[in-house]
């Protein structure tokens, strides 16, 4: 499962500041809840861009949530595959219950967007065996 999210439109220079965003993921597996999370973005949205701990002046993040029966070597395989080089760039990943959390936080939605397909595709190829390609209508 991914999600992107993208606060403003940047090409048209919108800095959107009073907002409400409220994102929640539930992850369960044979009626057990493996992992949980909820993003909250609630009025002043520059207060929370502004601070180093939440949005860091970034306007934009992604989500990807991958639940596997091999944790452990999917998270090593993983962090050998995926690393990331750009200043004000942020990635992160970690395991939870065997569901493994891959966040992204950038500063241009457009290099967030690849390195989302990057790591999307990644999974895709070596992980499942699947062709290394994202669907062609999330090119359109």
């Amino acid at each position: 499962m991914g999600e992107i999210v993208v606060l403003g439109r940047v090409a048209s220079g919108e800095k959107p500041n009073d907002i409400f965003l409220k994102d929640k993921i539930e992850i369960n597996s044979n009626n057990k809840l493996r992992w949980m999370d909820t993003i909250l973005l609630n009025n002043n949205l520059r207060t929370a861009g502004n601070s180093l701990a939440r949005l860091n002046n970034c306007n934009c993040f992604f989500t990807i949530i991958f639940l596997t029966s091999n944790p452990e070597d999917d998270l090593d395989a993983l962090n050998d595959m995926i690393e990331e080089k750009t200043p004000h760039n942020y990635l992160s990943i970690t395991c939870v219950n065997g569901v493994i959390i891959i966040r992204g936080i950038y500063t241009n939605p457009l290099n967030l967007r690849k390195k989302f397909a990057e790591i999307w595709m990644k999974i895709r190829n070596n992980l499942r065996g699947l062709i290394n390609e994202m669907p062609k209508l999330w090119w359109i």
